[in-house]
This record gives C-alpha cells, sequence and structure tokens, in this order.
C-alpha cells in the first residue's frame, strides 16, 4: 500500500484555516508536529496543520521515490483532494517552498481551486536562474560541506556513522528533485502571497525573495529574520509570532471575502 504523503497533524472540527506545511529536504511531517501547540493559542485554536511527507521519512516507511518536484506535487494534489471542506493555506520551507509553490499552481489549474495564501521560506525565486552549484551528483563530503554551510543539522547527527548516512540518502534524493528543477513560465497565482528569510542565509539573497512577487497578482509581502537559513529554528519564538499573525490576517481576509 502506497505510504500516505499529506498527514494530518492534530484534527480541529473548529478550524476556520487548514494549513498544510511542506518541509525542507531531508525533513519530515515531524518537522511542525510542535507547531500544534506552539503557533500562537488563537491562531492555533481556528487552524488545523496539516503536513506533507516525501516519503521514506518515517520509522517504517516503503520506499517510494519520485524522479522531479513536479511527479511529486501531482502526488500531493492527488491526496489533497477535489477541494478543501475549508480555506486553506500553504507554508514551505527550502525545497517545501518550491514544492508548495507547484502544488499551489496545479490546483488553481483544475476545479480544486488553489490555496487562499503561500507563505515561500528560504528559497530563491524560482525562475531564477540557480546561483548555488549543484551537489547532489557529488561525493558525500560535498553534501556535508553544504549541511555545514547552512546549519541547522546537530553534529551529533553528522558524527554519528549511522545517522549520517541515513541523512545522506534522503538528502541526496531531496537535493536532486530541487537542483533538477526545470522552471515553466505561465500565470501567476491568484493567491496571496508572503515571502520569508534568514538575514544572514548564504543561499538565499533578500533580492532572490523579493523576485517571488513577480509570482502572484495578488498581494505580496516580504519578511526577513535575524539568523541564517534555519532562522525558523534559531528566531524560532519570533517566527511564530510572525506567522501567526499571518495566518490571523488570512483568516481575517477570507472571512470578508478577500483574496
Amino acid at each position: 500500500m502506497p505510504e500516505q504523503i499529506v498527514r494530518c497533524l492534530k484534527a480541529n472540527p473548529q478550524a476556520r484555516l487548514r494549513l498544510y506545511c511542506f518541509p525542507y529536504a531531508g525533513g519530515g511531517g515531524w518537522t511542525f508536529t510542535s507547531w500544534t501547540r506552539d503557533l500562537p493559542g488563537d491562531v492555533r485554536d481556528q487552524t488545523e496543520l496539516w503536513a506533507i511527507t516525501v516519503p521514506g521519512r518515517e520509522r517504517g516507511a516503503s520506499e517510494r521515490r519520485f524522479g522531479s518536484i513536479g511527479e511529486l506535487a501531482k502526488a500531493v494534489c492527488a491526496e489533497i483532494g477535489p477541494g478543501p471542506q475549508w480555506p486553506c493555506a500553504f507554508f514551505g520551507h527550502s525545497m517545501g517552498a518550491l514544492l508548495g509553490f507547484e502544488v499551489a499552481r496545479r490546483l488553481e489549474a483544475s476545479l480544486a481551486g488553489g490555496p487562499v495564501h503561500l507563505i515561500v521560506s528560504g528559497y530563491p525565486a524560482p525562475q531564477l536562474p540557480d546561483r548555488i552549484p549543484a551537489v547532489h551528483n557529488k561525493p558525500d563530503a560535498a553534501i556535508l560541506r553544504r549541511l555545514r554551510q547552512l546549519g541547522g543539522t546537530p553534529d551529533a547527527v553528522l558524527d554519528d556513522p549511522e545517522l549520517r548516512d541515513l541523512m545522506l540518502e534522503m538528502l541526496r534524493a531531496d537535493l536532486e528533485l530541487c537542483e533538477t528543477y526545470k522552471y515553466h513560465d505561465q500565470e501567476p497565482l491568484g493567491c496571496s502571497m508572503t515571502a520569508f528569510g534568514g538575514n544572514d542565509d548564504p543561499h538565499v539573497r533578500a533580492d532572490e525573495l523579493s523576485h517571488w512577487r513577480e509570482q502572484t497578482s495578488s498581494a505580496f509581502t516580504m519578511r526577513t529574520f535575524p539568523g541564517g537559513h534555519f532562522y525558523l529554528e534559531t528566531a524560532r519564538l519570533l517566527f511564530l509570532r510572525v506567522l501567526g499573525r499571518e495566518l490571523a490576517e488570512v483568516m481575517l481576509r477570507t472571512a470578508a471575502g478577500k483574496s
């Protein structure tokens, strides 16, 4: 039986907004589990969190490989279904930003309709040429250097041969999805969009974040945080507070009938 990709982290029948969370390369659904308790209370009470898990991440998971971001996005759309029961928003960090963007594109192009808001984090606008050299087809040492540059991976993991080898296998597969991605020009998304990033992220400059505005015909905002690529952990309290405010504003606009 195929491994489930889209999972509810905590059911909330009273929710006014469903938030789909897309993980970074090497990440999984566990990345967002703590948000079910750590988001600001008023927003948490009105939001139902769902997480996208790339197959092969969870314990006991079966092997199921995807050859491209587009192929994975198609599978995610199939599990999200023909239309949400209530408005939904997307949040994606790093690889998750790219995947969330492609899922939003596909849903908007279908009869299902897409998210009312897309939050992209820690990833350059997809129409820009790649500035960072690919490493998915390089020796393990090159990927480990990239990991140490980005931060966010505990030394205990990098120094443990068994954990390191497991992580490298997943990370190499995810990096291949991102580094072989081919952008195709089409109409901008109709939903509003926010771009988040870290002030000191060496792999995503502020101008590369700002170009996301070209991917929406609706409202666009941008916010940077102190920290590097994993600012959402090093500046966690500030990040969750700002994210909560974003989601609260989305719910207010949705209730007022605005996109």
